[in-house]
């Protein structure tokens, strides 16, 4: 599973989501997110932001 979830290891990792801002994206509270840095953002897609030393997930 991992070869079809991490496509770049070197910049992939896992962050745990709180709040339930997202649920309209069916992102629940508590979900485990695989986060790719190397991927570019296009306009509509869920992004996980550094905001003031805190993760924010929402979309771009």
């Amino acid at each position: 599973m991992e070869l079809l979830l991490i496509r770049h290891p070197g910049s992939t990792f896992l962050v745990e989501s709180s709040g339930d801002s997202m649920m309209g994206a069916f992102i629940p509270t508590r979900a485990r997110l695989i986060v790719d840095r190397s991927l570019v953002h296009v306009n509509g897609n869920i992004v996980v932001a550094l905001l003031n030393g805190e993760f924010t997930v929402n979309y771009f």
